[in-house]
């Protein structure tokens, strides 16, 4: 017997090692009922294998049983006497794990490694169209590039070919600027050989 004092838990933490192993309890008290939980504790979060709840363990053993499917995982089974503020509870309690036999874990192993199998494949499956797709838009990217390049280097010979052609016309306009103002002021003033003849401006 294992007292559980007045307005307090009794807890004890149980490690399961082996996966499919099978978890038996039974609960027994006396006089009175009793607080009782069990949860499982996994690097994933806890799940709640038995809600608290009074028992009336005192009147009727208590027994169940449950499968412990992932491993590693701590059952954390727990006692409750807070609501009581006049008694000290006695509590007895036998637990057992039975590990799975060699034929179940054979059997689970060969049940994960086909839904590996199977998850790998349809991964292997959508990378394979994934790449598909990821090489052919490469290749049409590739093409684009080349052609772009290719336009890049007609477009570099065009631009030399009309940059000198602004050269040259630029030299021409400033010319053909120059020769209008002498030729407005030849036709304005006149030249020198028409003063001499006529003697007037």
């Amino acid at each position: 017997n294992v007292p559980v004092a007045v307005r307090s838990k009794l807890q004890f933490p149980i490690h399961v090692t082996a996966p499919g192993s099978i978890v038996e309890y039974k609960v027994e008290s006396k006089g009175y009922d009793i607080g009782f939980s069990i949860i499982a504790e996994r690097e994933e979060g806890i799940t709640v294998v038995k809600e608290s709840e009074r028992i009336e363990a005192h009147v009727a053993a208590v027994k169940g049983k449950f499968l412990v499917g992932s491993v590693p995982c701590r059952l954390k089974f727990t006692f409750d006497n807070e609501y009581s503020w006049m008694r000290e509870k006695q509590v007895s309690y036998r637990l057992s794990i039975t590990p799975p036999s060699a034929e179940v874990l054979l059997a689970g192993r060969r049940r994960r490694a086909k839904a590996c199998r199977k998850a790998t494949e349809e991964d292997l499956k959508s990378a394979r169209q994934r790449l598909e797709s990821a090489s052919s838009q490469k290749t049409n990217i590739e093409s684009e590039i080349a052609k772009l390049e290719k336009l890049i280097i007609e477009q570099k010979k065009s631009l030399e070919v009309v940059a000198k052609e602004e050269t040259w016309l630029k030299t021409r306009v400033d010319l053909r600027v120059k020769q209008q103002e002498l030729l407005d002021r030849r036709l304005q003033n006149g030249w020198a050989d028409e003063i001499g003849e006529n003697g007037t401006t």
